[in-house]
């Protein structure tokens, strides 16, 4: 299921098995929405689920950093290193998209 943050909620969070969090960078970290959407994440119980962040940037990118590390915090079983895509994914970019898919369904397989 794909949901912006804007209506997704921490229960949402807890039905899933798996977590992928794309976002832009912005003033060093990620997008204030996003970043305050993790932050609520801290109250449900991620122990053990994949995790993991992506995103484009212009600059310098380390707005997925940022969120892989708070997913770490909350004890998620983190896919590192985060996917990182300066600008708009052309068609390698958007193989490392697809290929940071698979990962994350493998890993839910084992």
């Amino acid at each position: 299921m794909i949901k912006k943050v804007e209506v997704a909620s921490p229960a949402d969070v807890e039905k899933a098995d798996a977590i992928a969090i794309g976002l832009a960078t912005y003033k060093g970290a990620g997008m204030p929405t996003v970043i305050k959407y993790v932050e609520s994440m801290a109250k449900v119980p991620l122990k053990g689920k994949v995790g993991t962040a992506f995103g484009s940037y212009g600059w310098s990118g380390e707005g997925p950093l940022v969120v892989t590390k708070m997913l770490s915090g909350y004890g998620m079983n983190v896919i590192e290193p985060s996917l990182r895509i300066k600008r708009i994914p052309e068609e390698e970019g958007l193989e490392e998209c697809r290929k940071l898919g698979k990962l994350i369904a493998d890993k839910l397989k084992k």
